[in-house]
């Protein structure tokens, strides 16, 4: 028990400072702040009188000058705050046997001995869940940082933190002391570092402390070695290497297992995939028990990352450790959540070893599947464990050996059928048409020997990969694995073969079949269950092919099997809505073909075929009308197998655009369909009628007097047709017709009529025009007559007038020859000399234009003055020397002269208006 006097002065033989708090044997001045020495029982007086003010070189003096009531008094008061201490050593104590390292209660007292009584120890936040020793509690009511990331630190090793002691652990890198080296080493652990990597900055710190680690503490030079080269992600140095070969020897499985990680020791994973197999063995479970309680190792292993994928593969395995197993996860390790965090019980440390163990084993097998371990698949085939085969699917390296791909078969083959979904998965990540001869022979042993068991839609899914690609084998092997699907498609139920028509799959293994495909889409095109969406498929198939290669007319024959009889009208009605819905298909040209050939070779089955394929209707014409150019021959083998609605189309192709001259050849086969089906399609046939008659008015009122029998013969015919018209029921497939068009027949025998009759209006027409002709012919050569005599009148008047005026251009002729020998028109041209009476100045004959014949504003005046005189202006421009040109020139400059100088314009205002001499 310790003294009452228990204030952390004492260590061993040693005592602590006053001054310094450091350690000093007994009864000597300090040897680092020369503090003098006091005894253990008055080490809190000491540390009360320096929180006082105390110099610590007289603290000797004053502790011995102290009563000895105020120096237990002070005693006291530095006691009852070091209990607050005690309580959080205490709780490093806790933590310390789930750490790597060792010190941190020394280190917490240490440090707290420095600070008190200058800082007040927190106290917890419930004192009442003291009795909860578990890591989780002790960090939520502890108020101490130290202890905090401590408790984070040991529950990071147990590896089972929450998100807030991970988020802690990893704070703990920044932190001074023993706390940041255990974070690195606790951070890298593989329970925690495969599913929650840290960042860069905390791998740079991990790489450091981890170095001050193996400097310093060379018991964990191993695990420090690990932590180097998980946060660098380089390779070991010398001294890290064999510190990491020696950890393989090591008598802790955790340390060897982790250097057999950073290392890839194949020896040493195989030693943790072994103890874990052999330690369920000892438990007395066969292989289908051992699948069973392997469940939870099994979610591990899928939910898990290695190393090299945990950042693209583990958020949800790192969801599930940083926050915690759910409730089933909790149930198979055997503890729920208070029991899992005890630190004392030992129920709770069986259980946590099994699931390292089980762990442990996953990792391994991760691990070295990725590194594509031969020993692995001998474990595998020992064993016979899912779990590794997932493991060998998910992780081995493409492209797998034969090896590999043989231990999956064999494992494949004691299993139920849930392996063969992720076997399918797996075998799909490398190209059937890649794989070595060998390998391709393994599978086709396999699907020989197991694959036609199995369900249709995974034996179609893996079809679909050996069918992948332009370069996929047609060999034994494809042919096993299409005669597999084939068997396993003959089992398959109704509800079955309605899912199955979504499978691309299905495509390939009808394109590429053979007879028996041919059966098999005949029996299903029969069944209520699947036979819409299975002709849906066959129609549309040729523009779902994405091969470059299909077999050429497959899709045809695959069509015409579902065709052929027996029981034929079941599939009438899903085939036309299908036919409907992909008519416009590409590459329907094809399955046409064959419809085609088919309404060639069977005649009886036109009408079936027509009603069937009626959206392909105009190409099977089209194709018709190119075989076969008589349009007679058409006619008379449509109308009887094609709806009855479209005899009015089939009538108008017949007459409509026929020549004039073919009309009566044609005519006839018009009455005679009409006279078939008048009884039974009563509008529709008038309507063909009418077609037939329109051209036949037509041509007659058109002047096609070839026509006149036929027309006489339908005039004759018609009032018996249109009896029966009126006394026939219309059925409801004529609802599209409103009326019977006999009104509109009407029409047309009426002009029939009116045309005959106007053939002998316009005989008496014919008559009557000619004796008008010969009429208007007399009155014609009559007015020509007065014509021609008015022309010559006209022309004699005008031959006089241009003699007279002949004349008169002569005379005066005579008179300009004359006059033109009395000699010139004397001139009588006088320059304007006037001048102003008024005294002149310089400015009158100032010269403003150099050369011109109006250089002085007295010139100016003068011209203009004559101007306004009234004289003839050309006769004073004459006189003056002075042209209309030049006049318009000079005056303008004058103009502008008399602007830019207003008293050359006041001066001549002055002038002007002066009188002149």
């Amino acid at each position: 028990m310790a003294p009452f006097w228990d204030n952390g002065a004492v260590r061993g033989a040693r005592v602590r400072c006053p001054g310094c708090t450091r350690f000093n044997p007994p009864g000597v001045r300090c040897p680092s702040c020369a503090c003098g020495p006091v005894a253990p029982e008055h080490y809190g007086a000491a540390r009360m009188l320096l929180h006082a003010g105390v110099d610590r070189f007289a603290l000797t003096g004053r502790l011995e000058a102290l009563e000895p009531g105020l120096a237990r008094q002070l005693e006291a008061q530095y006691s009852g705050q070091w209990a607050g201490v005690l309580r959080i050593v205490e709780d490093a104590r806790r933590c310390e046997p789930f750490l790597t390292l060792g010190g941190f209660v020394e280190e917490a007292e240490d440090r707290w001995a420095d600070v008190v009584p200058w800082s007040q120890p927190p106290v917890s936040r419930d004192a009442a869940a003291e009795a909860d020793d578990s890591l989780d509690a002790l960090y939520q009511r502890s108020e101490d940082p130290g202890v905090r990331q401590l408790a984070a630190l040991a529950a990071v090793n147990r590896g089972r933190p929450s998100r807030e002691l991970y988020s802690a652990a990893q704070g703990a890198l920044y932190a001074d002391g023993l706390a940041r080296l255990e974070a690195a080493l606790a951070l890298t652990r593989w329970r925690v570092w495969f599913v929650a990597p840290a960042g860069r900055p905390q791998r740079e710190l991990i790489a450091r402390h981890a170095r001050d680690v193996f400097a310093n503490h060379p018991e964990h030079a191993a695990r420090a070695a690990v932590a180097w080269v998980r946060a660098t992600g380089k390779a070991p140095e010398v001294d890290l290497l064999l510190a990491l070969r020696e950890g393989l020897r090591a008598q802790d499985e955790d340390i060897a297992f982790e250097c057999a990680l950073v290392l890839g020791d194949e020896r040493g994973l195989l030693a943790a995939l072994r103890s874990d197999a052999e330690a369920r063995a000892a438990q007395g479970s066969d292989d289908k028990a051992s699948a069973a309680q392997g469940s939870a190792v099994e979610a591990r292993a899928v939910q898990g990352a290695d190393d090299e994928t945990s950042a693209a593969q583990g958020s949800a395995d790192e969801a599930r450790v940083v926050q915690g197993a759910d409730e089933k996860a909790r149930a198979a390790r055997g503890s729920d959540d208070k029991a899992r965090g005890a630190l004392n019980s030992d129920g709770e440390g069986n259980a946590a070893q099994d699931s390292d163990a089980e762990d442990r084993a996953a990792l391994a097998a991760r691990t070295l599947a990725s590194m594509g371990a031969p020993a692995l698949l001998t474990v595998l085939r020992e064993t016979r464990s899912a779990v590794l085969a997932r493991e060998v699917m998910r992780r081995w390296p493409a492209p797998a050996s034969w090896e590999a791909v043989d231990a999956l078969l064999t494992v494949s083959a004691g299993f139920d059928d849930g392996l063969i979904e992720p076997l399918s998965q797996w075998a799909r990540q490398t190209p059937y048409a890649s794989l070595p001869p060998e390998v391709r022979e393994r599978w086709r042993q396999w699907a020989d020997a197991r694959l036609g068991t199995l369900p249709a839609a995974r034996v179609l899914r893996l079809l679909e990969w050996v069918r992948e690609g332009d370069e996929a084998p047609d060999d034994a092997s494809a042919t096993a694995f299409q005669r597999a699907a084939g068997q396993a498609l003959s089992r398959a139920s109704s509800s079955e073969r309605a899912e199955l028509l979504d499978s691309r799959a299905l495509v390939d293994f009808l394109v590429h079949g053979d007879v028996e495909e041919l059966a098999l889409v005949h029996t299903w095109a029969r069944d209520a269950a699947c036979a819409a969406p299975l002709l849906e498929l066959l129609v549309s198939l040729p523009g779902r092919l994405r091969r470059e290669r299909p077999v050429p007319g497959r899709c045809a024959r695959l069509l015409m099997a579902a065709w052929e009889r027996p029981a034929r009208s079941t599939i009438l009605a899903p085939l036309n809505k299908a036919v409907r819905s992909w008519s416009g298909i590409s590459g329907r040209e094809e399955l046409i073909d064959a419809v085609w050939l088919r309404f060639q070779r069977h005649p009886v089955e036109r009408a079936e075929l027509l009603a069937a394929f009626e959206p392909w209707r105009q190409e099977l014409w089209e194709r018709q009308r190119a075989a076969q150019p008589d349009a007679i021959a058409i006619f008379e083998t449509w109308w009887r197998v094609d709806s009855q609605k479209r005899l009015p189309d089939l009538v108008s192709f017949l007459v409509e655009n026929a020549p004039v001259e073919a009309l009566p050849a044609r005519l006839p086969f018009v009455w005679a369909a009409a006279e078939a089906r008048v009884d039974t399609w009563p509008r529709s046939t008038s309507h063909a009628v009418f077609l037939a008659a329109a051209p036949l008015a037509g041509a007659l009122r058109s002047g096609h007097d070839a026509l006149v029998p036929d027309a006489e013969r339908f005039l004759a015919w018609f009032p018996g047709f249109e009896a029966r018209v009126l006394s026939a029921a219309s059925p409801e497939t004529e609802s599209s017709y409103q009326r019977d068009l006999l009104e509109d027949l009407h029409v047309e025998v009426r002009l029939m009529r009116e045309a005959l009759e106007r053939r002998a209006e316009e005989a008496e027409a014919l008559r009557q025009a000619e004796l008008r002709r010969r009429v208007e012919e007399s009155r014609r050569r009559d007015q020509e007559r007065q014509l021609e005599l008015a022309r010559l009148e006209v022309e004699a008047a005008a031959h006089e007038a241009a003699r007279a005026r002949a004349e008169q251009e002569a005379h005066q002729a005579r008179l300009a020859d004359a006059l033109a020998r009395l000699g010139p028109r004397p001139a009588q041209l006088r320059r304007f000399d006037a001048s102003p009476q008024v005294e002149l100045l310089p400015i009158d004959v100032e010269v403003i234009f150099p050369g011109a014949t109006m250089a002085s504003v007295l010139d100016y005046s003068r011209i203009l003055k004559a101007l306004s005189m009234g004289d003839d202006a050309l006769e004073v421009f004459a006189a003056n020397g002075l042209s209309v040109t030049s006049w318009g020139t000079e005056g303008r400059a004058w103009g502008e002269a008399m602007i830019r100088r207003p008293e050359l314009g006041l001066r001549f205002s002055q002038l002007f208006h002066a009188p002149w001499s």
